[in-house]
């Protein structure tokens, strides 16, 4: 009687098991219960081999328009697996997250980019509608001096380099050609 007992408690207990494990490989995962690592299954073509390929991109875009996560934590997923593509995947995220995440999304982008991609990703979200409040705030949340970044104007961006007008020599300084007399009230 006692062996039947275990051995129905085993049966129970690895059935349940087997079930939850079930359960999560085919419910969809909420946002507020997916995790970094479940996300990041989303970017391998299967449980052992990295797409970080152009399909990293398709497939950050697909997710990012079916909304069922939010895009920082895709996004931060989709870097973690995908390093290399970091530039590509951030500015990606900005394009195709909405506009009450964009924010958060620039902030993510910011701190897992890399330094030569800040001006794109910035002008990328200006362009999109975000305020200059929300654009510093996310420059600092991502560790970025908001003050090496600007919006691209009729001008050209901060980056161009512009010669100054040099002063013309002898105005009127010194002797020669200067004039010098009083000046009449006529």
């Amino acid at each position: 009687m006692r062996k039947s007992v275990i051995s129905t408690c085993l049966t129970v207990v690895l059935m349940s098991t087997s079930i939850s494990a079930w359960a999560v490989e085919t419910a969809p995962l909420e946002p507020s219960v997916a995790d970094t690592l479940n996300l990041e299954r989303l970017f391998y073509a299967n449980d052992q081999e990295e797409i970080c390929t152009e399909d990293a991109v398709a497939v950050l875009t697909a997710q990012l328009k079916a909304e069922l996560f939010s895009a920082s934590d895709l996004l931060t997923a989709a870097i973690n697996v995908c390093g290399s593509l970091a530039n590509e995947l951030a500015l990606t995220a900005i394009k195709h997250s909405s506009m009450e995440e964009l924010d958060s999304v620039l902030a993510t982008a910011f701190d897992m980019a890399t330094p030569d991609a800040y001006q794109t990703l910035y002008d990328t979200a200006y362009n999109r509608g975000l305020d200059e409040a929300s654009l510093i705030t996310a420059a600092i949340l991502g560790g970025v001096d908001p003050t090496a970044l600007a919006p691209v104007t009729a001008a050209g961006d901060a980056s161009d380099n512009l010669t100054p007008l040099s002063t013309p020599a002898n105005l009127g300084v010194g002797g020669g050609g200067g004039g010098g007399g009083s000046i009449s009230a006529n």
